[in-house]
């Protein structure tokens, strides 16, 4: 064999070794969805909570990203869409904060869980204004399936918003001065931050106890199914100021109130 040739050859061999990084997660998402099906149907997960942004910081431009941890990558985050949509997850509510443009794979995320799984997405925000890039990248998503709700706001608070034909709601939770009761909501959601840890809810994120581990390492579907994890929340548990706002389940609840009166 020439040298030239040997060369050519090794070429191709490596080529052929360097298994690109998103097609192996791929398969890894959908070796570990269809390995146990019957597992799966009985998974009785509905919703996937993304906390990606902050509230505490007001600048909507600013990078809120998680602390302590390295942050996800878009492909992380389409495993993770994948995983959970094989459990039967229909919904997905992603917690931005006030840090869209801080958070350009929102929209990548949005548009892979409606464009291959046929998800509703829900954008759960405190900002009172969409810049003109942030509505272009709206109005790339299936306007039917898509929805905002804002901390502290209403249907009318974000009318650029829609004008798109988008539905934008309050995303608060629980009533002002209510006591935050147990909660077996839990049960029904996978909630992971932006570095990866999935948690009981986005209310307990950073407390220890409600810590599932890193989805990056454990399988989602051994997170549902595992008993010896909390999956309830007990009363007055929370320290989050925003009282339940951005659940996805309660949100559900004010989209089809919202369908009732109409």
């Amino acid at each position: 064999m020439t040298g030239k040739s040997a060369r050519n050859e090794n070429d191709v061999v490596k080529k052929a070794l360097e298994f690109p990084r998103a097609v192996s997660g791929r398969l890894r998402s959908f070796v570990q969805t269809v390995a146990s099906p019957l597992e799966n149907e009985k998974s009785g997960i509905k919703y996937l909570w993304i906390h990606v942004g902050s509230f505490e910081e007001r600048e909507a431009n600013a990078d809120c990203g998680c602390d302590g941890h390295e942050e996800m990558q878009l492909d992380d985050w389409y495993n993770v869409v994948d995983e959970t949509a094989a459990l039967g997850v229909d919904t997905i509510i992603i917690t931005a904060g006030n840090c869209l443009t801080g958070h350009p794979e929102i929209w990548d995320i949005c548009r892979w869980a409606q464009d291959q799984h046929d998800m509703s997405i829900g954008i759960h925000t405190g900002l009172r204004c969409f810049d003109e890039g942030q509505v272009e990248q709206l109005a790339s998503l299936h306007c039917e399936k898509t929805r905002i709700f804002v901390d502290g706001g209403d249907a009318n608070c974000l009318p650029q918003v829609s004008a798109l034909g988008i539905q934008v709601f309050a995303a608060d939770g629980l009533e002002d001065g209510a006591t935050q009761p147990r909660c077996d909501l839990p049960h029904s959601m996978c909630c992971i931050d932006g570095g990866g840890k999935m948690y009981a809810c986005g209310l307990v994120i950073g407390q220890d106890e409600f810590d599932y581990g890193n989805s990056k390492e454990k399988r989602v579907d051994h997170v549902v199914a595992d008993q010896n994890l909390r999956h309830s929340i007990p009363e007055n548990t929370s320290t989050a100021a925003r009282r339940c706002n951005g659940c996805p389940p309660l949100l559900e609840r004010k989209i089809r109130s919202d369908r009732s009166c109409h």
